[in-house]
C-alpha cells in the first residue's frame, strides 16, 4: 500500500500544561489529544485496545520483534480465530521528525496488511507536547539524578497522552503494554476470559505480567480518572508506584495495619498466571541502564 501520513496538530502555541507543580491535569488538548503524526486508523470499538509506547535505544529496535508476537500468537486458533476485536497502538515519544518518519515507514513496510485492516495505527506525540525545560519542570527526589528522573517523568506523560487518545476510540478494555515484550499463544483469549470471569469485580486493573507496566489491562471507562492522577503526579514518582499510589488511596485506611492494605491492594490488582507476557529488552530506553528483570511464571529465561 501506498504510504500515507496525517500531520493532525497545527501550530497553535502553547497546547499542554505540564508545570512543575500541576493545577489543572488533562488541561488544554489532553482530553481528546491529536497525534503530530499519524499511520493508519484502527477505528473506534475494540474489545481490546493495546498501546504499545516506543522511544529510540541505543544501536537496537525491540518493536518489530514485539509487534509480529503480537499478531502471530494473538489467538490460540489463528485459522479460526474467535469473535475477539483486538487492535494496536503504536505510540511513537520522539519529536525527532525524521526518527518518526524513518519508524513509520519501516513499520508500514514490515506490518502492510495489519494497517490496511486496521489492526495497527502509529501514532507520534505533537513536537509541543514536552516541557521545552524539562530541568524546570522537574521534582529531583529518591536519590535519582536529572536524567533518570526525566526519564522516568517522560513515560508518564506519554502514557497520558496514550491512555487519553485510547480512550476516545471508545474500546473496552485498555492493554498496557512496552515495545519489549513477547507473548503466549493466545493471550487475546486468555484475557477476554479472564476479564470476563471477574466482571462482577471491583478490580483497577487485571495484571497478566508480574513486572511494572507491563500487560495490566484496564477497563477503559477508568481511563480518565487515573490519567489526571498521573498527570497530577507525573514529576514525582515512576508510573508502577502511581498505580499502586492511585488504589491506595481510594481503599486503604491509615487506622488499620499495611498488612490489610496489601490483602485490599490484592483484591482490586488481580493477577492471572501464568503470565501471558516476557519482557525481552535488555537494552533500555535509558542510555546506559541495563534491563535485565524478566517474569519467572511467563516460563523460561529471555533469550
Amino acid at each position: 500500500m501506498a504510504l500515507e501520513y496525517t500531520s493532525t496538530a497545527p501550530v497553535l502555541g502553547p497546547r499542554y500544561n505540564h508545570p512543575l507543580h500541576p493545577q489543572h491535569p488533562l488541561s488544554g488538548e489532553l482530553v481528546a489529544p491529536v497525534p503530530g503524526l499519524q499511520l493508519g486508523d484502527i477505528g473506534k470499538g475494540a474489545d481490546i485496545v493495546i498501546g504499545v509506547p516506543t522511544v529510540k535505544r541505543k544501536d537496537i529496535s525491540y518493536l518489530e520483534s514485539t509487534l509480529t508476537s503480537l499478531f502471530d500468537k494473538m489467538y490460540d486458533n489463528p485459522i479460526s480465530p474467535p469473535d475477539i476485536s483486538v487492535k494496536i497502538i503504536v505510540f511513537i515519544g520522539e519529536v525527532d521528525e525524521e526518527f518518526v518518519r524513518r519508524k513509520m515507514t519501516k513499520l508500514n513496510q514490515e506490518f502492510p496488511k495489519q494497517i490496511e485492516s486496521k489492526m495497527l495505527e502509529v501514532i507520534s506525540v505533537p513536537t509541543d507536547y514536552y516541557p521545552e525545560n524539562w530541568a524546570d519542570s522537574l521534582h529531583l527526589q529518591f536519590g535519582d539524578p536529572l536524567e533518570r528522573t526525566k526519564w522516568r517523568s517522560k513515560q508518564n506523560l506519554d502514557q497520558v497522552f496514550l491512555m487519553m487518545y485510547i480512550y476516545n476510540l471508545n474500546p473496552k478494555y485498555y492493554l498496557m503494554l512496552e515495545d519489549d515484550v513477547i507473548a503466549k499463544q493466545g493471550y487475546a483469549d486468555h484475557i477476554m476470559k479472564f476479564a470476563a470471569e471477574n466482571e462482577s469485580k471491583d478490580w483497577f486493573y487485571l495484571s497478566f505480567c508480574v513486572l511494572g507496566a507491563i500487560g495490566k489491562l484496564f477497563r477503559a471507562r477508568n481511563l480518565p480518572s487515573y490519567a489526571s492522577f498521573i498527570h497530577t503526579f507525573w514529576n514525582r514518582k515512576p508510573l508502577d508506584w502511581l498505580q499502586m499510589d492511585y488504589v491506595s488511596s481510594q481503599v486503604c485506611s491509615y487506622d488499620e495495619p499495611h498488612q490489610n492494605c496489601v490483602k485490599l491492594l490484592q483484591k482490586h490488582l488481580i493477577a492471572y498466571r501464568p503470565s501471558q507476557f516476557q519482557h525481552q529488552g535488555k537494552v533500555s530506553s535509558l542510555d546506559g541502564k541495563k534491563q535485565l528483570l524478566y517474569d519467572k511464571s511467563f516460563g523460561g529465561r529471555p533469550k
